[in-house]
């Protein structure tokens, strides 16, 4: 998901055609739909394993709501619709709370009442319950003209997977988790949730919580995480250290980079990252350091770098697809001074970025718009689905090619590999070579060996021992691709 989106936003910054951007942009819807699933599967599985904590921090609740309404506008005006949002008239100053979860909350209530209404209008109403001088009590309320739902399926709406009917699920998609959700983490946050219906009349969902109130200086530190719009690239002149054994992340997070201005550095493992900042150590702004790696991993890479090389002023953000808090605690413990989680948005990459580095003058330019080249055709191989790699990368021929070569260079001994971790007794190495190869050939769309490759991992994972059929059948599956590719290499 990371690949797929992160390439996905980059392709937007490029001169497209209309086609290309219109393709580019149901790649990052499809992408952005999968994510919220895989996220609503990750957030129940914490919450039923006790895993999830509820921050207690200030937040602005205008700028939640002012978010709110500009996102989910589009989406409502999209299907002909209108959004209202009614607040309190008085701004109510920084709120101590878990500003994240309550917007998870009100855009899953939000989104749910404009997938479920086809003409009318969504309003989202917030009032006062209670209010003191340290403390309030807040009741947010998503309003829809929509289908409405039957009394008796009510009562079953908050359970995991539960949708009113089967023809729900069919007409208007999704998992049903996503109220379910929303019930445990309002009572985690201490407030209660429920809801009003008539079929063919529109429904009403409703919550609130308890909030106190944040101090001046509390205010004052929100107007300091607030940057402005950026108007060009941001990071002119930097110079980045990217750490990370993907060479498709790599790629990708070198191309983010550039669009703002900085040039970036490459290494495949922790070992690299530390040998190259120990040649050069003035050279680099900042590091960007993923976690999971072979030969020497991000965490014990980032340990080295404070305490071995005593860099201790040198940024380093440390990349993750660890969502369990305690993942993100250990790369901070280890010396990282901010964590990012994978899929990354490289906005979000970026505004964090300023945060940490003070660029260096440098000359840049900007890439300059020009008319879109002649579309060739991409080439069909045996074990790929060249259509829907066209798909994904936008018809982008080049980078097609360039992923292929990226492929077989990096996968062509995966199997060999494997079965040598196999033999040595280390299974999580052999399991992350399986998940490697699985992910790369996803994103080649090299679809039997993405399959092949991931219920090997699986296997591994789960202690089996009788893997030389799969691995044969992989090893072939490789050498087939490989041959098949070399006309286009």
């Amino acid at each position: 998901m990371n690949a797929v989106l992160g390439l996905a936003q980059v392709l937007e910054r490029e001169p497209l055609a209309d086609n290309q951007r219109d393709m580019v942009e149901r790649i990052r819807s499809a992408g952005q739909s999968l994510l919220t699933i895989l996220n609503d599967i990750l957030d129940l599985s914490k919450i039923e394993a006790g895993q999830l904590r509820i921050e207690s921090r200030p937040f602005d609740l205008a700028a939640l709501l002012a978010n709110l309404d500009s996102l989910m506008g589009q989406v409502a005006r999209s299907k002909g619709l209108s959004l209202r949002l009614e607040a309190p008239s008085n701004r109510l100053g920084p709120l101590l709370g878990d500003g994240l979860r309550l917007e998870q909350v009100l855009f899953n209530l939000t989104g749910n009442a404009i997938k479920f209404t086809e003409q009318g209008e969504v309003a989202v109403h917030v009032n006062t319950l209670e209010s003191s001088a340290s403390e309030l009590r807040l009741r947010f309320e998503v309003r829809d003209t929509g289908i409405g739902i039957a009394p008796d399926a009510l009562t079953r709406l908050f359970a995991p997977f539960a949708q009113a009917d089967a023809g729900i699920s069919r007409r208007f998609g999704g998992t049903g988790l996503g109220l379910s959700i929303c019930k445990r983490l309002v009572e985690l946050m201490g407030g209660v949730i429920g809801a009003e219906s008539q079929l063919g009349q529109g429904s009403s969902f409703w919550f609130e919580l308890p909030f106190v109130r944040g101090s001046e200086s509390e205010a004052a530190a929100l107007a300091v995480l607030s940057p402005p719009i950026p108007s060009g690239p941001r990071l002119i002149g930097a110079h980045l250290l990217v750490v990370d054994d993907s060479a498709m992340n790599r790629d990708l997070v070198e191309r983010a980079l550039h669009l703002e201005g900085a040039t970036a550095t490459l290494a495949a493992d922790g070992l690299q990252a530390v040998q190259l900042l120990q040649t050069r150590p003035e050279r680099f702004d900042a590091v960007l350091m993923d976690v999971q790696m072979p030969v020497m991993d991000g965490l014990a890479a980032t340990r080295m770098i404070r305490g071995q090389l005593g860099m201790l002023d040198l940024p380093i953000i440390a990349f993750t697809a660890g969502v369990r808090d305690d993942q993100q605690a250990a790369a901070r413990a280890a010396g990282a001074d901010d964590v990012l989680a994978k899929p990354m948005d490289l906005e979000q990459m970026a505004v964090l970025l300023t945060r940490w580095i003070q660029p260096r003058p440098a000359s840049f330019q900007p890439p300059v718009a020009a008319e879109p080249e002649v579309v060739e055709a991409f080439p069909e191989i045996a074990g790929i689905d060249s259509a829907r790699a066209s798909q994904r990368l936008s018809r982008d021929r080049d980078m097609f090619i360039g992923l292929l070569e990226l492929f077989v260079h990096d996968n062509t001994d995966a199997v060999s590999q494997t079965r040598e971790a196999l033999a040595a007794g280390d299974r999580e190495a052999a399991s992350r070579r399986m998940h490697t190869l699985a992910s790369n050939a996803g994103f080649l769309c090299a679809l039997d060996l993405m399959a092949s490759a991931r219920g090997l991992e699986q296997a591994i994972d789960q202690g089996e021992t009788d893997l030389d059929k799969g691995l044969d059948a992989l090893e072939k599956g490789i050498a087939d691709l490989v041959a098949a590719s070399a006309p286009w290499r």
